[in-house]
């Protein structure tokens, strides 16, 4: 498989992954300027946030992007958050770790 995100007007990058002990695994890419880009729907299920859109949808419009990702079952559009938009998530959450 070839884990690459779109970011709009940037070139391809890997995918990272961060691993959460007893949580789920974290998609990251890092854009060629350097800003760091997490798969929303994988930090919302860390934070038990159970839909992700409506959570995105909150967010600015510059902590936010829908980008292009290669998954096992091929390309699909996917919500991303950048740094500020995580802490903006980590915020929103009720879960007692996220305190």
């Amino acid at each position: 498989m070839n884990d690459t995100v779109m970011i709009p007007d940037l070139q391809p990058s890997p995918l990272k992954v961060f691993e959460f002990e007893g949580g789920k695994d974290v998609r990251v890419a890092v854009a060629p300027d350097g800003e760091t880009w997490f798969v929303a729907a994988d930090v919302c299920a860390n934070l038990d946030i159970e839909n992700s859109r409506m959570a995105v949808a909150r967010l600015h419009d510059d902590e936010k992007d829908v980008s292009i990702i290669d998954t096992p079952g091929g390309p699909q559009q996917m919500n991303v958050v950048n740094e500020s938009g995580l802490y903006s998530l980590i915020f929103s959450s009720r879960k007692p770790e996220a305190e």
